[in-house]
């Protein structure tokens, strides 16, 4: 039997389990869970066309768990919407269906019907970095979910970050970047202040800064919202944020990072504004 004659497990098991995504077909198959009638399967197994059939996974969970104690905070609640706390050191949204501290985990607990939104994002409409705090929210129903998605899509809602640097004190005012297409598959984001072709704009508004005991503490806003916007933005300005190792900020106890205002229009253009405590 030939190599045409196989097909890749995990590509056999997307056949099968099309709910399933790649980062959780990877997951069973790292943790032993995969079988092919009794034989086990690794990441990089391959199998016969006719034995797609005998694939079958171990324990695997119907949906994502809930965990209503995890140190998240609902800070506010509407009809349609529901603005949560999010400490540093977690996850916004799950990877896998195996995953139980998130976000997307406390808002299970909080109301199942969440992850009939979306099985991994439980309604969450946007995301924080793993070592970022602060506000986020989410859409009770599909129909606040998309409308919030598309906001955030369109730089329609406003975002004010507090943070701690070290380095160049900068000047209050608007300061523009653009996000290389090398930012693309990396955990660093890289910034030019020079344009190339595909680059994407970034633009943060520094609107308060005042000298402290760790640095400098800035508030911002986000005017354009890319990844790792902020940490990246800074430390090309000579002022990365302490904590932040990976663009050369200081080490320390945390990322000096959170998001601490958030401000969502609703259909009508009315604004609600909900608030974060900053924790530094």
């Amino acid at each position: 039997m030939t190599a045409d004659n196989k097909i890749r497990v995990r590509q056999a098991l997307k056949k099968i389990f099309p709910e399933l995504s790649r980062a959780e077909i990877k997951g069973h198959l790292e943790q032993q869970n995969v079988y092919c009638g009794k034989k086990p399967m690794g990441v990089n197994s391959w199998v016969l066309e006719s034995e797609i059939a005998q694939l079958s996974i171990a324990q695997i969970q119907d949906q994502l768990q809930g965990h209503a104690d995890l140190p998240c905070q609902i800070l506010h609640s509407t009809d349609d919407w529901l603005f949560i706390e999010k400490p540093s050191q977690m996850h916004s949204v799950a990877q896998t269906r195996q995953d139980h501290d998130t976000v997307a985990n406390y808002l299970a607990a909080l109301r199942p019907e969440q992850l009939q939104i979306h099985p991994l994002e439980a309604g969450l409409a946007h995301r924080l970095d793993f070592e970022t705090s602060g506000v986020v929210v989410a859409g009770k129903n599909k129909q606040a979910y998309e409308f919030l998605r598309d906001q955030f899509s369109k730089n329609k809602v406003e975002k004010i970050y507090h943070c701690v640097a070290t380095g160049e004190a900068l000047e209050l005012g608007v300061y523009q970047a653009y996000q290389l297409l090398k930012s693309k598959g990396s955990d660093q984001v890289y910034l030019s202040f020079e344009e190339e072709e595909g680059a994407l704009k970034v633009v943060t508004e520094i609107i308060a800064a005042e000298l402290c005991d760790q640095g400098i503490r800035y508030q911002l806003r986000l005017i354009t919202g890319r990844r790792h916007q902020i940490r990246a933005h800074l430390a090309l300005l000579g002022s990365p944020l302490l904590g932040d190792e990976l663009y050369g900020g200081k080490s320390a106890d945390r990322l000096y990072l959170h998001a601490s205002e958030l401000g969502v229009p609703d259909e009508q253009g009315e604004v609600t504004w909900v608030e974060s405590n900053v924790p530094f």
